[in-house]
């Protein structure tokens, strides 16, 4: 599991992806990115987000291909949840090891994120690297291979 989504969900894409009436309004953001910067910008000055999570966030929909890219995969996935007490039972049963890699400074899904999951496991790994969301996946991808034996 990378950053695994659904174990235990950020509040800001649940607000997103809430209601009808907030979808429109995340919808209408990307639509008109400016709408979208003056929002994150207040949120900052109000500080509901700091400036690792702005940059973050602003990286993340500064062109409109990124920005209907994050629009659709989160209202896609708006009802990607797991029943976690059942996953684990699950796991546990078909004595199924789980490796879980987190990025230590990754606001989006914080290593905290997989206790609910790991706290129930028999079998897990924890791997938290030293990096943010967005480098998580190409820095994970040799500790994937070592962890299967395999170079990839």
């Amino acid at each position: 599991m990378l950053a695994s989504d659904g174990i235990q969900t950020n509040f800001w894409y649940t607000l997103a992806t809430s209601s009808v009436l907030v979808r429109k309004l995340f919808k209408s953001m990307v639509l008109h990115p400016n709408r979208f910067h003056r929002v994150s910008k207040a949120i900052h000055k109000i500080g509901l987000i700091d400036n690792s999570l702005l940059r973050f966030v602003e990286s993340q929909m500064n062109t409109e291909s990124k920005r209907n890219q994050v629009y659709h995969s989160w209202v896609v996935f708006r009802s990607l949840s797991f029943d976690v007490n059942l996953l684990a039972k699950t796991l546990n049963q078909n004595k199924t090891e789980v490796l879980c890699i987190t990025g230590k400074y990754d606001r989006m899904i914080p290593p905290h994120f997989m206790n609910r999951l790991t706290k129930r496991l028999q079998r897990f790994r924890h791997d938290t690297l030293d990096v943010g969301h967005t480098t998580l996946i190409e820095q994970s991808l040799g500790r994937i291979g070592n962890y299967l034996g395999k170079k990839v």
